[in-house]
């Protein structure tokens, strides 16, 4: 049994469809798991599913594994948890592609790793007259397909990308056996209104899908989410806050979490206002930054603590850090490795890092990684790293799946047998590897 507060334990016994504030902190995610887990418990012994979708691998893998401490074999067994392309993947895509003629029969997932990313902008830019560079590549990478099949997105708005060149590009990704990243969400939301029969057949499957980050969904993946609950099989557990919405960039609307709510008659009107990781004091500067109703509160242990907060208005970030966060931390002797800089998105963090590094500053974090960030290699190398560092071995399952979506992404085939005996010998294999590595680097820092 997973203890919530009363207003967790509220959100999770409510029947019906939900649509769930949750402010910083508030413990969504074990909010999230003791639905996962009282949801499975009414379908184990019948074919249905319950479904959670969310951002990033990083948060199925903690999902995943949070599910098997708390859960039995039998209730995570009918949890399917993946990110948004996955469930387009292996719900709609693998098995119905076939209804679409131009998507290539056996295709691959084209990602900026993908050596054939970079020649097919380049074939692009040169069909324009144009020199392809890397922020263009960016662009490219950037691009989306709205619910009518139009390019859009920053590079779009901007005019580095043009719809012809957007047009060209996709077209070229087809006829090399890729689709990209946005391709994935405009031919499942296709399939869906092209043929019912796909999503009756996947409302039928999941009696439930929990959506995380509900704030940051965008308007092709709310027509999935339309597609599949007009066949009023599959109930909606959807958790966001407006003001933790990080993804505009990429389309996404935090106005659309609330129609889409009133649409399926969801009760709108819960929240969880406990936030249990900061002090007094940082609520409070929060609430006067960005008032929300109701107010959020320091709750839990969080409660006691003593925190302050310095507000300063400067001109550039780099200022505040260098004119007065850094001379606060050494005041107050903060080694710099217990101290973070945030911002709204990881964008505006880059130049600040590059800046921070000529100044003889170490930097942890986007850009200034101590390995290549690459998506196909990053996601084995964090699982492995955390496993490495840790005084056991449950972490092996993360490990394991980022193995097995490494091997996907590269060959475009599953190997489930990376679930088998000898998968679990090659994962211990890669872990007592990393462990090795990690001590005889410990050992080198020593004195």
């Amino acid at each position: 049994m997973i203890p919530l507060t009363s207003e967790q334990r509220v959100a999770v016994d409510y029947d019906g469809n939900l649509l769930l504030t949750a402010c910083p902190g508030s413990g969504k995610t074990r909010v999230i798991l003791a639905k996962l887990l009282a949801l499975a418990d009414q379908v184990v012994g019948t074919p249905q599913f319950i479904g959670c979708i969310t951002y990033t691998n990083a948060a199925v893998d903690e999902i995943e594994t949070r599910l098997r401490t708390y859960g039995s074999n039998a209730s995570a067994d009918k949890c399917e948890i993946s990110t948004i392309h996955s469930f387009c993947l292996q719900s709609i895509l693998r098995p119905y592609c076939w209804l679409l003629p131009e998507i290539p029969s056996t295709f691959q997932v084209l990602s900026r790793e993908n050596a054939a990313f970079e020649h097919i902008v380049i074939a692009v830019e040169d069909a324009f007259g144009r020199t392809a560079t890397g922020r263009s590549f960016d662009d490219y990478e950037g691009l989306r397909i709205d619910v009518d099949g139009a390019p859009c997105g920053q590079s779009i708005e901007s005019g580095i990308v043009t719809e012809k060149s957007a047009a060209l590009y996709w077209q070229r990704v087809r006829e090399h056996g890729y689709l990209d990243f946005a391709m994935i969400l405009y031919y499942s939301s296709r399939i869906l209104a092209a043929h019912p029969f796909v999503g009756r057949g996947i409302a039928s499957r999941f009696a439930w899908l929990l959506i995380d980050e509900f704030q940051d969904t965008t308007d092709i993946q709310l027509s999935i989410f339309r597609a599949l609950q007009q066949y009023l099989h599959t109930g909606f557990f959807l958790v966001g806050d407006q003001n933790q919405s990080i993804m505009r960039f990429a389309g996404a609307r935090p106005d659309l979490a609330e129609e889409f709510g009133q649409a399926i008659n969801a009760k709108c009107d819960a929240a969880l206002t406990g936030n249990f990781r900061c002090g007094p004091g940082v609520v409070a500067c929060a609430g006067t930054l960005i008032p929300t109703q109701p107010a959020m509160q320091s709750a839990g242990a969080a409660a006691d603590l003593e925190s302050s907060v310095s507000y300063v208005h400067v001109s550039r970030p780099l200022d505040a850090i260098t004119d007065y966060f850094l001379p606060a931390l050494y005041e107050a002797g903060i080694p710099l490795g217990n101290a973070a800089i945030l911002a709204p998105w990881w964008t505006h963090l880059i130049p600040v890092a590059r800046a921070l590094r000529e100044f003889d500053v170490p930097v942890f974090g986007p850009g200034a990684r101590p390995y290549k960030r690459k998506r196909l290699i990053a996601g084995l190398a964090e699982q492995l790293g955390a496993c490495a560092e840790s005084g056991d071995y449950r972490g092996l399952p993360g490990v394991e799946r980022a193995l097995f979506r490494l091997i996907s992404d590269l060959t475009g085939s599953s190997r489930y047998d990376m679930f088998s005996y000898l998968g679990r010998r090659t994962t211990l294999g890669l872990t007592y590897r990393a462990r090795a590595l990690a001590n005889s680097h410990h050992q080198s820092e020593d004195p």
